[in-house]
């Protein structure tokens, strides 16, 4: 099945990364069901150059913040665009401050301490990039073990629940007005190996447009439903992995799309930062 236009990538505003697209992005045959759960199939290959010009946004100027006497970006830099994944990096003291915290739980046996405090300072981090980070987010550290085919987990079975949508599954489809459920803001690798997502690159408006063409008499009613009846529709349409590099993230399109993280291919255990926005409206 031939990609169609949708979500973009591209580089964060005021975040100078490597993009090197060709590399970055590569593009599955389609997607597998089991038992109710979609994972993505293979064989991945290079995209074609007519793909990246569908997946590939126009970067945002690769500044930093303004010099004194310079007056304040101009609105283009707006921290969520509806249809763009934005890549970023955190520095290299965050990183090193996970590292110690990983080192201080294996040398006294117990927990992860400390964590809030980590979060903390990646939340202030994203703030002073204008990344628009909800005030209220919320941040998991997961750990996947090398080669399993999800980083997401059925609640009921512990078993890998494969690609799912970032905003609640529960959440009403078509979205109510003045409710905002809750929703994937981002992923950052953690760990020292390459990682990376596998999503879907049409937008959820866009899957149910897709849905509609095919199945026009019975609309979904909430967003896994969505998302579970547009991957069975269509098996064949190819999904989109994004590496990430060491210390690498991205934030997720505020609308919402099908993703998953990818241990695949991995020699370590798969270490991700997800962050989370929690609001529900009136």
């Amino acid at each position: 099945m031939t990609l169609l236009p949708g979500c973009r990538v591209a580089v964060a505003a005021r975040f100078h990364l490597a993009a090197d697209w060709p590399a970055r992005l590569t593009l599955g045959a389609g997607t597998d069901e089991a038992d109710g759960r979609f994972f993505p199939r293979g064989p991945w290959r290079a995209p074609t150059a007519q793909e990246l010009a569908l997946l590939v946004a126009a970067d945002a100027p690769g500044r930093s913040l303004p010099l004194l006497g310079e007056p304040d970006p101009p609105p283009a830099d707006a921290p969520d665009t509806p249809d763009t994944l934005g890549l970023f990096q955190l520095p290299d003291h965050l990183r090193e401050a996970w590292w110690d915290l990983l080192d201080a739980a294996a040398g006294d046996g117990g927990g992860v301490r400390g964590f809030d405090g980590f979060a903390a300072r990646v939340g202030e981090f994203l703030g002073f990039k204008r990344l628009g980070l909800p005030a209220a987010a919320g941040m998991e550290a997961i750990v996947t073990a090398a080669g399993e085919r999800s980083i997401r987990r059925d609640p009921d079975t512990g078993r890998p629940s494969g690609l799912g949508p970032t905003v609640a599954a529960w959440a009403a489809w078509p979205p109510n007005a003045g409710r905002s459920p809750p929703r994937l803001w981002g992923v950052v690798n953690l760990g020292d190996e390459p990682s990376g997502v596998v999503l879907v690159n049409l937008s959820l408006p866009d899957l149910a447009a897709a849905l509609a063409s095919r199945e026009p008499d019975a609309p979904p009613a909430t967003v896994g439903e969505l998302v579970a009846r547009f991957l069975r529709a269509f098996p064949d349409y190819p999904p989109v992995r994004v590496a990430l590099g060491s210390g690498e993230g991205c934030r997720v399109p505020p609308g919402g799309l099908v993703l998953d993280g990818d241990p695949t291919g991995k020699r370590d255990p798969d270490m991700l930062l997800l962050i989370s926005d929690p609001r529900v409206g009136d």
